[in-house]
């Protein structure tokens, strides 16, 4: 499977990472779940030194002293080298239950605009016009709420607190999702997609450390959303949905 691929890999070149390794990463991801991937890849090449910048800012590749930057969602320069990490992540929409229980369940895109969104910001741009893929097509709403954050990670922790309505991506949620401190509203299939990628500014700076550390986070994503997947069929909350 995915896991013991990049376990392979890293195996096969142990011995042989060293010198610095400068990434970029997201606040609410790297924060919750790449921190911890990260001890364990520094843990299997001690000679590796990590400098991590969290910011929910889009890191010019080009001009600042980072190797590779992990980021959501389409690659909008085309000059970059994007290396998928999941392709198949979607965002999810979800609420703490004492939210739903006070404000009620949005039964479609439409009642978006009577709930508290919470909102960040992206690359200096508040995300507030949310899209979703329903059946008879891609449909976009204008949201709005009273609190907003250039860190992601903030705002999801004002959803589980029961301030309002969050949209991001489902590997950033697995944990609360299935702790139930929050519950996901609209169908899987229906969010926007939210694929992950390692991006490096050229493929000269592809070094064996890039490299394997893309093996290895394809591995943990991969193995992260399935033994979600499993847990809600083995649950049935999925048919709830």
């Amino acid at each position: 499977d995915a896991r013991s691929q990049g376990e392979r890999a890293l195996a096969s070149g142990q011995s042989t990472l060293s010198g610095s390794l400068r990434l970029s990463v997201p606040s609410d991801f790297g924060r919750n779940l790449l921190l911890e991937w990260l001890d364990e890849f520094q843990r299997q090449h001690q000679a590796l030194s990590l400098h991590v910048r969290m910011s929910d800012r889009a890191v010019d590749l080009t001009r600042e002293p980072v190797d590779a930057a992990v980021r959501y969602g389409a690659l909008s320069d085309s000059s970059l080298v994007a290396m998928p990490l999941i392709e198949n992540n979607r965002r999810a929409l979800c609420a703490a239950p004492s939210y739903l229980e006070r404000a009620g369940t949005p039964s479609g895109v439409g009642d978006l605009r009577h709930h508290n969104c919470l909102r960040f910001v992206w690359s200096e741009q508040v995300h507030e016009r949310w899209r979703f893929t329903l059946p008879g097509g891609s449909q976009t709403v204008a949201v709005s709420g009273n609190r907003i954050s250039d860190d992601a990670d903030v705002v999801r922790r004002w959803a589980v607190a029961g301030e309002g309505l969050v949209y991001k991506s489902r590997l950033d949620l697995i944990p609360d999702l299935r702790a139930g401190r929050l519950v996901e509203i609209f169908p899987p299939m229906h969010c926007e997609p939210s694929p992950l990628n390692l991006i490096c500014a050229h493929r000269s700076r592809l070094t064996p450390a890039i490299i394997q550390l893309k093996s290895f986070l394809q591995a943990r994503c991969a193995a992260l959303l399935e033994e979600y997947w499993q847990y809600v069929k083995a649950s049935g909350i999925g048919r709830s949905l």
